[in-house]
């Protein structure tokens, strides 16, 4: 096999942000993406092992002066740009433009950053002996996508192409998902094509994606691969419709299995809790109406708030329970149910009461997600001390 030796040239299609572009927060983000990034050696299909210039690189050596001076003024009330090696020389640090940048553009730069960072992160050798064309295929998509990503943005000026980001990002982390299974020894999902994608290209618009990873949200009926924290492993997830109910069917859709594994029902405007099983590859929200839309994302107990000896609402609910043995008073002025879901994921039910209820419960020392289900107004405390005689 003969291979080119040397680096490509760029062309016309190289992916380059436009100088017309405004120069953002999320921009810096990009460039200290890459600075944080470990460097690795990276092949470029059809070139040879090298370091090559990427696009976020050419990002950061744009943006690098500005960043260096911006930390320096943050340290030195003192004008500091003249000392920045490669900016021209200012009396004074000029007026701030970010406010200029469209939040819609600091929100997709910081997810491709995420996502760069992201592939960055994956070990892969394409002339490794134990990798498959298709293993190379998969990860090239996924390359691919995030050039695409910053192609987009380069090009879009003030127009919103955020979808389109996103749906690039969404592409890419699919092929990574598939390529994980197929080095895994786990069965590989199946892409999905919608009507659009079979007949030309792809209406990003009705892309489930977003600018954060296990968020999915739509409108409508709509199906896709699901990415979860620990593959192979069970997830949680959290389901919410603005109206009417909608059905959460849980697929798995492999080259040796087709079929539904779970439904979960989802009440209108209600938050709905879920465990979805090691063997789903996909999940499909199908509301009752074409309008109704829709969110589902993976719960991190991290990000949630910490159920103390006092909470309080007026609806469902979903707090980080730290463990630890004690008895609380449970009220609320409609049915009310309280469900833990400990670290293995099963479901324990701690309480389920009919209609206005006031009632001591045990929580337990295990700790867990803890779900509060209920239409009403509802509140815990501490149980009083039985007082000695």
């Amino acid at each position: 096999m003969v291979r080119q030796t040397g680096r490509r040239e760029a062309t016309a299609h190289t992916p380059t942000l436009q100088a017309t572009t405004p120069t953002s927060t999320h921009d810096h983000q990009f460039a200290l993406a890459v600075i944080a990034a470990p460097r690795k050696r990276v092949l470029r299909y059809n070139d040879e092992v090298n370091e090559p210039q990427s696009e976020l690189e050419r990002i950061v050596a744009r943006l690098l002066p500005e960043i260096v001076a911006e930390q320096l003024a943050a340290l030195n009330p003192q004008p500091v740009w003249d000392a920045v090696p490669g900016r021209p020389a200012i009396t004074a640090k000029p007026a701030a433009h970010h406010d200029r940048v469209p939040d819609w553009y600091r929100e997709a730069g910081a997810a491709a950053a995420e996502y760069a960072s992201e592939l960055t992160g994956v070990e892969f050798d394409p002339e490794a002996r134990e990798v498959t064309s298709e293993m190379r295929h998969f990860h090239r998509t996924a390359v691919d996508a995030r050039d695409q990503a910053m192609q987009i943005l380069g090009d879009a000026g003030r127009r919103d192409k955020s979808k389109d980001v996103y749906a690039a990002i969404g592409r890419g982390r699919e092929a990574l998902i598939r390529l994980g299974a197929l080095r895994a020894g786990r069965p590989v999902p199946l892409r999905l094509f919608t009507p659009d994608e079979l007949t030309g290209a792809p209406d990003t618009s009705q892309s489930p994606h977003t600018g954060r990873r296990f968020h999915w949200k739509g409108t409508g009926s709509s199906e896709f691969l699901f990415d979860r924290p620990h593959p192979g492993e069970p997830a949680l997830v959290a389901v919410t419709n603005s109206r009417a109910g909608m059905e959460l069917r849980h697929m798995r859709r492999t080259e040796d299995t087709i079929a539904q594994l779970a439904l979960n029902f989802v009440g209108a405007e209600q938050l709905q809790v879920v465990v979805v099983g090691t063997s789903v590859t996909h999940l499909k929200c199908d509301p009752m109406f074409r309008d109704v839309s829709w969110t589902v994302h993976v719960i991190d107990p991290r990000r949630l708030p910490a159920l103390t000896d006092k909470a309080s609402g007026s609806k469902s609910a979903i707090y980080r329970y730290d463990g630890g043995r004690r008895k609380v008073v449970l009220q609320s002025l409609a049915d009310i149910t309280a469900t833990l879901y400990p670290p293995d994921l099963k479901p324990q039910e701690l309480a389920s009461f009919r209609g206005e209820t006031r009632a001591t419960i045990d929580l337990p020392a295990s700790p867990g997600v803890l779900k509060i289900t209920t239409t009403d107004r509802w509140s815990i405390d501490p149980a009083p001390k039985d007082r000695k005689r």
